[in-house]
């Protein structure tokens, strides 16, 4: 037993699970910031060679965002404790930790994730599309920001779908 504990107390020990624990937090970074970083180009001028695709954007974020918080309340309801720990938007939890799951969710929804969506389009995205054809337009850059968001949930849904496996599977509900 004190072999176990002098283990766990070891710096190596402590220096692997730290690493550990970031090397998740960096790949997800890294992820996220690839898919905005390749797909906003080939949304900016899709969208604008093709104004028929703005609308196909809110279409993709809607769908994104119903699948994910679809796979969010079946993680939610399978197991609340491992939710908060695992959930990694920690503005998400904190909302469903005050208000419930269907009222934070909502509240989530209409004061964090559309401000936000709208904010990315009306302002970083703007400076993308004028590199790319030097004519920014506004309408351009929300549906492209509508269409990394929805890809980003959609990624989201399939991280919630594996967990929710993990923790069917071990028995742990």
């Amino acid at each position: 037993m004190s072999a176990c504990k002098d283990s766990l107390r070891s710096p190596i020990f402590f220096f692997k699970m730290v690493l550990n624990m970031l090397s998740d937090e960096i790949l997800s970074l890294l992820q996220s910031f690839l898919t905005v970083a390749f797909l906003a180009p080939i949304l900016i001028l899709s969208s604008s060679l093709i104004p028929s695709m703005q609308p196909l954007s809110i279409g993709l974020w809607s769908a994104a965002l119903a699948l994910d918080a679809y796979t969010t309340l079946r993680f939610y309801k399978l197991n609340p404790a491992e939710f908060t720990r695992l959930e990694r938007n920690v503005i998400l939890v904190s909302f469903i930790e005050r208000l419930g799951f269907k009222r934070g969710l909502a509240f989530f929804i209409l004061f964090f994730e559309v401000p936000v969506t709208l904010l990315l389009g009306a302002v970083f995205l703007p400076i993308i599309h004028a590199y790319l054809t030097s004519i920014p337009d506004l309408a351009v850059c929300i549906s492209a920001s509508f269409g990394l968001v929805g890809v980003e949930h959609a990624q989201a849904a399939w991280r919630n779908n594996s967990i929710y496996k993990k923790i069917y599977r071990s028995g742990k509900p």
